[in-house]
């Protein structure tokens, strides 16, 4: 039994290792868990920022600067150090191995059609994303984005937290504890938008299979995830919406850091936040998984459109019968009629034609959007005791 169950685990193994042979840092993580990577990579972080929080502590003292002991400071330390950067090492390196298991899932279950290789080659899909996930545009998309990224936090981020705050942050106040961060905060953002691009990547790829005429083989009417055995491209765009949530979560602490020091948060960020929120969460939760459900609609009304046309069949035969002469007949043909309905229905209601389940969206929203409303809380409360409605 042991030798069974580890079959799997090793081809996944070696998919993986197959997946991103040229990512260096992938080729450092992949042995460990996607917890363990987060689990070291809050240690290196945490270990990083005290050590430079606490290097610097003297000259912050001296030059009136926001330091490691300010409970402004050790708020957005514990948010951005302990838990966002952490994080996106965790995404990227469990993304490869979500995006193997979904693909999996779907040609073990015979539920997706391949092209036609032999057995011992891999299916289309697989190749397809293989080639996305290895492909040079990925890391050089990576690069473009973090390079962006950090241009456009040093450039912008850093003197709108000066203004807002008052004060200059202690990463900033000394050339290597500014080299540190730079470099820190580049190859997390070089990490976060190489996750991203892959994830995009391989739902496009996903989006462009399902466009072949017959590539869905069946649906599972009565099947426990409740999407016909297609869950499992609802988590992967669920997954990725987390992505996209993480980050906001990010922004929107960040943009409340000043109210710790007694100033205002910044109000444009915050706004863009929630129009990012409601406008483009869940189009990136729907939207890669349109051409999925197009194909189950085409698979269930193609299976729909057969009963149909029995049914006419039975109709048309009906018209060439004598059935004051043959009682025993008619009564066949309406029995026939009746389990054919019966069928019809019983499809369906059963066959499902979204690859994402009702409960899966709403476990969703609740989940992201609970750390959204706690953010609106603040100013929330502010307007009550201006208007006098609290003290």
């Amino acid at each position: 039994m042991a030798a069974i169950t580890e079959k799997p685990k090793q081809r996944t193994a070696e998919k993986v290792n197959r997946l991103i042979p040229k990512d260096w840092f992938y080729s450092r993580v992949e042995r460990f868990s996607p917890i363990l990577v987060w689990l070291f990579a809050i240690l290196i972080y945490a270990t990083v920022y005290i050590t430079v929080g606490l290097s610097i502590y003297p000259l912050c003292v001296a030059q009136g600067c926001l330091s490691i002991r300010d409970t402004a400071e050790i708020i957005n330390g514990i948010n951005v150090w302990g838990f966002f950067l952490p994080m996106i090492w965790a995404l990227y390196r469990w993304t490869p191995a979500m995006s193997l298991k979904t693909i999996q899932q779907l040609e073990e279950n015979g539920l997706i059609s391949p092209e036609k290789c032999s057995p011992s080659e891999a299916s289309f899909l697989s190749r397809q994303i293989q080639e996305r996930f290895g492909h040079p545009a990925i890391f050089a998309l990576g690069v473009i984005g973090a390079v962006v990224s950090t241009l456009v936090f040093t450039l912008y981020a850093i003197p709108q937290q000066e203004i807002s705050i008052g004060k200059v942050d202690f990463w900033y106040i000394h050339p290597i504890s500014y080299a540190i961060f730079c470099v820190l905060y580049f190859i997390s953002n070089y990490i976060l938008f190489l996750t991203l691009f892959r994830l995009l990547y391989t739902l496009y790829t996903i989006a462009v299979f399902f466009k072949r005429p017959g590539c869905i083989i069946k649906i599972y009417p009565l099947h426990p995830d409740r999407c016909g055995g297609f869950s499992g491209l609802g988590k992967m765009s669920t997954r990725m919406a987390w992505v996209l949530v993480l980050v906001l979560i990010w922004l929107l602490v960040f943009s409340y850091f000043p109210t710790f020091e007694g100033k205002e948060p910044i109000w444009s960020n915050i706004f863009f936040v929630y129009i990012i929120y409601f406008m483009i969460v869940p189009a990136l939760l729907i939207v890669p998984l349109w051409n999925a459900h197009q194909a189950m609609v085409d698979y269930k009304y193609n299976l729909l459109k057969r009963i149909s046309n029995e049914l006419l069949d039975i109709v048309e035969e009906s018209k060439h019968e004598d059935y004051d002469k043959e009682l025993t007949q008619l009564s066949k043909t309406v029995e026939r009629a009746k389990k054919l309905a019966e069928f019809y229905e019983s499809i369906e209601r059963q066959v499902p034609s979204w690859p994402i389940a009702v409960n899966t969206i709403r476990r969703f929203s609740l989940t992201s959007s609970f750390p959204l409303i706690l953010g609106i809380l603040p100013p929330v409360f502010e307007l009550l005791r201006s208007l006098g409605f609290i003290n």
